[in-house]
């Protein structure tokens, strides 16, 4: 069963999951450094993370959110955004694999 939350629970939950994962990089990454004398210090890549984030951002508002948004999110890149236009295109595939 889905369990639908609003956007801003979706987000806010989001944005909390990232900093923490970030925080427990950093600390694990300031850990192996002291336990190596600093020999050995793997640093965390924050380049992308505003990207990841994005992208875990999308799929948890596909998961969590009432369809009306991800029917939204689904027009927004030009793809099918209902059911029935899903239902064509899924029957599409099953017709051209006869």
């Amino acid at each position: 069963m889905i369990v639908i939350k609003p956007i801003d629970l979706i987000v806010a939950n989001c944005m909390h999951s990232a900093v923490s994962t970030i925080d427990k990089a950093k600390q694990h990454a300031e850990s192996i450094a002291k336990v190596t004398g600093g020999t050995c210090n793997p640093g965390v890549d924050l380049t992308n993370v505003n990207e990841c984030v994005a992208r875990h951002l999308l799929c948890t508002i596909a998961h969590e959110a009432s369809l009306a948004f991800v029917f939204e999110a689904l027009k927004a890149c030009k793809a099918p955004d209902n059911l029935d236009l899903i239902g064509e295109g899924m029957q599409a595939v099953r017709d051209m694999q006869k």
